[in-house]
This record gives structure tokens, C-alpha cells and sequence, in this order.
């Protein structure tokens, strides 16, 4: 009997611009089949795809002269199995990791 797998939804906020992301994507996608329909981005195909929605971007303003530009953002996975899922969401937080000194 197959595994049964629901969507599992996950919220982050990116410390990146819509353009910054979209910029990272194909990394992200590798030989995955990618869609971007406005702010939606499909990666995968209708049985077996993640979705990315971002929000309009925000900012945060650390001071008056300071402003750092984040995007929130809901991944959605459509079937996967938890350990797929796992495995995709390393690669994405590793293909979107800004290292801070």
C-alpha cells in the first residue's frame, strides 16, 4: 500500500528581493520543471510540485538611514514524502543562505 502524502505548507521570510530569488531559482530547480506565473512558482508538475508564493516585499528599517529589503513567502509541497520534503527544503535554505559576518 502506498504511503499517503498530504500538502505540507511552511512559512519563512526571505531576506531577499522577488528579483534576488527569481535570480537563485534555476539553482534551486536544477532539472526540475519550472513554471513563475506572477508571484507563484511551480517546480515540478501537477502530481508532484512545490509551490512557492511570495508576498509583496517589505522592509525592515534598522534605523532611519538603514533599510533591509525581505520578501515573506508560503512553500507548499504537494506529494512528497517527509524525508522528499526534507531533502528539497535543505537544498532550498542552502541555495538561499546569505552568510553575515
Amino acid at each position: 500500500m502506498a504511503k499517503q502524502v498530504f500538502p505540507y505548507r511552511l512559512r519563512k521570510e526571505m531576506g531577499f528581493t522577488h528579483n534576488e530569488i527569481l535570480r537563485w531559482l534555476p539553482i534551486l530547480a536544477g532539472d526540475l520543471p519550472t513554471h513563475v506565473e506572477g508571484l507563484r512558482i511551480m517546480l515540478g508538475d501537477e502530481s508532484r510540485h512545490v509551490l512557492i508564493v511570495m508576498e509583496d516585499e517589505r522592509d525592515r528599517h534598522l534605523n532611519t538611514a538603514w533599510r533591509v529589503p525581505y520578501t515573506p513567502l508560503e512553500i507548499v509541497y504537494h506529494g512528497y514524502t517527509e524525508e522528499e520534503r526534507i531533502r528539497f527544503q535543505e537544498r532550498f535554505d542552502r541555495t538561499y543562505f546569505k552568510g553575515g559576518g
